[in-house]
């Protein structure tokens, strides 16, 4: 049975180099499409004339022609070589496409030849949106490999050849890797975690201190939180633990809902400084347990994952919660559900992706909860 399949490339000859051969192979029925658009780019610092614009779209329709696949409207993005594309952007613009594709073809997340950065964010960008049914190319990876039979990749030579000459001069060392067209398939999480090391992420801590999560400075966590603040804001507190306070940026948000004396933050030592400043109760995470009071809201802001099962166990011994207040995934949301807790209010946040300087600051998306027990 044929499948649909979208092939996501950044330039014209990409989708020959890397799905040829699956093309050549493989009866399906292909969409390509381009991303950056050759009329608003520069090589090597200099304006791409429109002869060579007319060529690459030439090219691009003579390669549809002989690997058989249809070219949907490019999104037209710029082609500069040395800058990174737009993922925040790129999702929005993949979300649009109209989407009956069984299976969704691109770059390694490794970049591929040449480590190009366009290569990478498009495959990021891509996973996010089309999620498992994305495909890697296999470049980089080591998996099973899929070789083309040597037939078949005769002809994928010699299409490349007779369509992308040019090109295949440029790239002629790396022809002997592009007889495997193996497709991998990992996971967002992995995705993401890869794509952070992949572009140099370094030690937050070193950059930027105490603020490891630059809570005060990025859009998406000042969207976090004031939706979180949001669910919130017209219900009463008597007393509120927050756990993972830092800095106190959402704990700035707390005075409004509630008299500081009964409001307790838990976090390591590093950060009672910040917090007392705000004239509210600071306890650092080996000592909680001596706050010794139930309380109203507990507020748990993606920390469950750095805190041991035992202990979670603990925090709701010594505090019989009434409320809980949690931004996470689905599997800490489970957390509390299992604990006698069910979903009064909820929001959900995005994605996004952010850069400080030259460091991309990755943000995953979330649940925003708001639990009441049972």
């Amino acid at each position: 049975m044929k499948k649909r399949v979208l092939i996501v490339v950044a330039h014209c000859d990409d989708e020959a180099f890397l799905f040829g051969g699956r093309m050549l192979m493989q009866e399906n029925s292909y969409d390509v499409l381009l991303v950056t658009n050759s009329e608003d780019s520069k090589e090597y610092g200099q304006l791409v004339d429109k002869k060579l614009i007319t060529e690459r779209a030439e090219k691009l329709k003579k390669s549809s022609e002989l690997f058989g696949f249809r070219i949907l409207e490019s999104f037209g993005m710029r082609d500069v070589y040395a800058d990174r594309l737009d993922i925040n952007v790129l999702v929005k613009k993949l979300k649009a496409i109209k989407d009956n594709y069984d299976e969704v073809w691109t770059h390694s997340l490794l970049g591929g030849y040449g480590g190009h950065w366009h290569h990478t964010s498009i495959a990021l960008a891509t996973k996010i949106v089309f999620k498992d049914r994305v495909r890697f190319h296999g470049y980089g990876f080591n998996r099973s490999a899929f070789s083309l039979l040597n037939d078949i990749y005769k002809k994928k030579i010699e299409y490349i050849f007779n369509i992308y000459e040019d090109e295949f001069n440029d790239h002629f060392y790396n022809f002997e890797l592009f007889i495997n067209e193996n497709l991998v398939n990992i996971t967002l999480d992995e995705s993401l975690r890869l794509y952070s090391g992949l572009m140099n992420m370094p030690d937050i801590h070193s950059l930027w201190g105490k603020n490891r999560w630059l809570y005060d400075k990025t859009k998406y966590e000042l969207n976090r939180f004031e939706k979180s603040f949001n669910l919130i804001k017209d219900t009463k507190f008597s007393s509120i633990l927050e756990v993972g306070s830092n800095i106190g940026v959402f704990t700035k948000n707390l005075l409004k809902i509630a008299d500081p004396k009964n409001i307790y933050c838990v976090d390591i030592p590093k950060f009672r400084e910040d917090i007392e400043k705000l004239g509210v109760n600071f306890f650092d995470s080996t000592h909680f347990y001596q706050i010794g009071k139930e309380m109203d809201l507990g507020i748990f802001m993606s920390v469950l994952h750095y805190i041991e099962k035992d202990i979670i166990d603990l925090y709701f011994s010594i505090f019989n919660f009434k409320y809980i207040l949690f931004s996470g995934d689905s599997n800490g949301l489970e957390t509390f559900i299992r604990r006698g807790f069910k979903v009064v209010k909820k929001d959900y946040i995005d994605f996004e992706v952010e850069f400080s300087g030259d460091t991309p600051v990755i943000s995953y998306p979330a649940n925003l909860v708001l639990l009441e027990r049972v």
